[in-house]
């Protein structure tokens, strides 16, 4: 038996660490189909029990003809966003979603602590399991690498994924596990809710479709620890408390338990864009109307009893007059508000906000009412065309998106335009279109050429070349790695995107290793030639050497999952060279010439595809004096998986 599945991701880099948690999880090593393409390539597992389980690995989502938002929304999601990760398997012309992944890294704190809210909402609407991976124990680093004081986020933020899983009868989890530079201190404290293991067992069971409820169960409990964990660990009395928690999942009405555990709320206000006159006032009369604190008092969410509403009734009639429209206050449910700034001030979104409205979503539940207060100053022609057809920007503007889909009433405050409310029950919430057929719809992009370097350095594993970062469109800065002579991993974490005015991070570090010397390869991809920066070759040596000249954070033995802490007599070696290289989708050979004049790089890779065929060759150019570093990456493309052609 063949059952065939799809890995869309993000990135190649995504993908590739979702077939490395399932060969964790079904306890088998995936091989790589060789006639495969590495732009394209297949793993295949040999399961003792379900078969032979082929995964394709398609990154970039939108580009391979599936539609997968559609599969969301018409499974009643409101909120069109997609994963990192989506797995799916073949059934003849139809895809089956699985399940969705998401890789966030750092366990985020501060507003970003609810950025990917909104697609965990999309994924517990539409009842298709969801997992986030977060990193505990991170250090933030400053522009001089120094550690900085660790931050954790607000309670709220992880306890939302539980309510909602119970309020909406799915699975939608966090997942921790240490990040590479955490302390054995962190690691000690915090180890009764890492779920690595748990995790990959998951999802293994969702790809074999056995039961996995006593793993699900699992998870929630760790995570619910560290809800506790996180809520007793606040120096501020500021949110629910260790057994609340708990009692706040259990109970029948959430509402009427917060009435002795709140505290009167009061609004943090910010000056860091422009309010309109009566933004304050409205912010005031909530406040003054008998507004709770809600589950955490540093949360821009407040609610308000539904036996206090009449009194902010009769505040914002003095507010707005008789020009808007509050009759939702008259009606027997408690209110939750949202204060949502949603712009910067230069009237851009604020991509972190696109996540509160759906928060206080996950933690009101669909027992209440939920306003939100949208206030920044967001550009008069977008307001404008909100008040006049919300339904249209919901479908052009992601951030108004996720406020609509979440809210049951908007109230517009903007110093931009004049005051208006948007009654959410006046649209039509579903938004879904008709899936798309898989099809021949491909198109070449930057994803590809980065997937290529990548698989071409990493299939198969060789003792001579180690890639150190690979850094996709998509990708993250979570570090770059180096081999050492005792065979180590030694990595630097938290990169900046540059590290002085004349700096540039790779795309990718493939380290050199031979048998008297060591260099490192930085490189720059792009889709076309056009596209590479002037003079990035020395830009990204200059990018290793600042880097290469602090200590890094973390090392581990070679193919050890577990990092360790730097020993405090650990010693960088320099005896190594650095040289930079532009990659880019050749598509005439004059190209060559064109991008080493421009990005005056050490070695200029041309790829070229034929997608027709699934196929790719190579042309490569080195510097005057560098021709060793053309024949070397001769070897490298000879030495892979693969068997892609080198044009002379």
């Amino acid at each position: 038996m063949v059952r065939i599945f799809r890995v869309h991701g993000d990135n190649v880099v995504e993908c590739e660490r979702t077939i490395k948690l399932l060969e964790k999880g079904l306890g088998i090593k995936g091989s790589l189909d060789q006639s495969s393409s590495p732009f394209h390539p297949v793993f295949t597992f040999a399961h003792p029990k379900s078969g032979i389980l082929k995964f394709e690995l398609l990154p970039g989502h939108g580009r391979w003809g599936v539609d997968l938002v559609s599969s969301f929304t018409s499974k009643g999601s409101l909120i069109r966003e997609n994963a990192d990760a989506v797995i799916t398997e073949i059934h003849g012309e139809s895809e089956e979603v699985l399940f969705g992944l998401e890789y966030c890294g750092a366990l985020p704190a501060g507003n970003q602590a609810w950025q990917r809210h909104g697609r965990a909402l999309s994924f517990a609407q539409s009842k298709t399991p969801y997992l986030i991976f977060n990193d505990v124990g991170g250090a933030e680093l400053d522009a001089n690498r120094e550690v900085k004081a660790s931050r954790y986020p607000n309670p709220s933020a992880p306890f939302a994924f539980l309510q909602v899983s119970r309020d909406l009868e799915s699975l939608v989890l966090p997942i921790y596990e240490p990040s590479a530079s955490a302390t054995e201190q962190t690691r000690k404290e915090f180890s009764n809710i890492f779920g690595l293991d748990d995790a990959t067992k998951l999802m293994a069971a969702l790809i074999l479709k056995i039961d996995y409820k006593p793993i699900s169960d699992s998870l929630y409990e760790k995570t619910l620890k560290l809800v506790e964990k996180l809520g007793d660990s606040r120096v501020k009395n500021d949110s629910l408390k260790k057994n609340d928690w708990r009692e706040m999942l259990a109970a029948k009405d959430r509402f009427d338990l917060l009435q002795n555990k709140s505290v009167p709320y009061v609004r943090r206000s910010s000056e860091k864009v422009t309010a309109s006159s009566t933004a304050a006032k409205f912010a005031s009369a909530v406040t003054d109307s008998g507004a709770k604190s809600f589950i955490s008092s540093t949360l821009p969410i407040t609610w308000v009893p539904k036996s206090e509403k009449p009194r902010l009734l009769k505040s914002l009639s003095k507010i707005y007059g008789n020009s808007l429209d509050f009759s939702f206050l008259r009606n027997d449910r408690d209110l939750v508000i949202t204060f949502v700034t949603g712009f910067k001030p230069r009237g851009d979104d604020s991509r972190p906000d696109r996540g509160l409205t759906p928060l206080a979503r996950m933690l009101a539940g669909p027992d209440a009412d939920l306003l939100t207060f949208l206030w920044g100053p967001a550009k008069k022609p977008m307001l404008e065309k909100l008040k006049d057809d919300a339904k249209s920007v919901t479908a052009s503007n992601g951030l108004i998106e996720a406020i609509v889909a979440s809210s049951d009433y908007v109230l517009v405050d903007s110093a931009n335009h004049s005051p208006f409310v948007i009654d959410v029950a006046t649209l039509t919430k579903d938004r879904s279109t008709p899936k798309k057929k898989s099809g021949n719809k491909f198109t070449v992009g930057e994803h590809d050429v980065d997937s290529v370097l990548h698989f071409l350095t990493t299939q198969p594993n060789r003792d001579t070349y180690f890639e150190g970062l690979c850094n996709p469109p998509g990708g993250d800065w979570s570090g770059i790695s180096a081999k050492t002579p005792d065979n180590r991993e030694i990595r630097w974490t938290s990169l900046p995107r540059v590290s002085s005015s004349s700096a540039k991070r790779p795309d990718h570090v493939i380290q050199v290793i031979g048998e008297s010397s060591i260099y490192f390869l930085a490189i720059e991809s792009k889709l076309n030639a056009a596209d590479m920066d002037d003079n990035v070759g020395p830009d990204l040596k200059r990018y290793l050497i600042e880097l290469m000249r602090s200590l890094p954070n973390a090392i581990r033995k070679i193919g050890d999952e577990n990092w360790q802490s730097l020993p405090a007599d650990f010693v960088v070696s320099n005896d190594y060279e650095l040289y930079s290289a532009a990659a880019f989708r050749i598509l005439k050979e004059s190209e060559m010439n064109e991008v080493y004049s421009k990005s005056q790089a050490d070695l200029v890779i041309g790829v070229r595809f034929d997608v027709e065929n699934s196929g790719i060759s190579i042309n490569l150019l080195a510097a005057p004096g560098k021709e060793f570093l053309k024949t070397e990456f001769q070897n490298l493309i000879s030495s892979s998986a693969f068997g892609v052609e080198v044009q002379e």
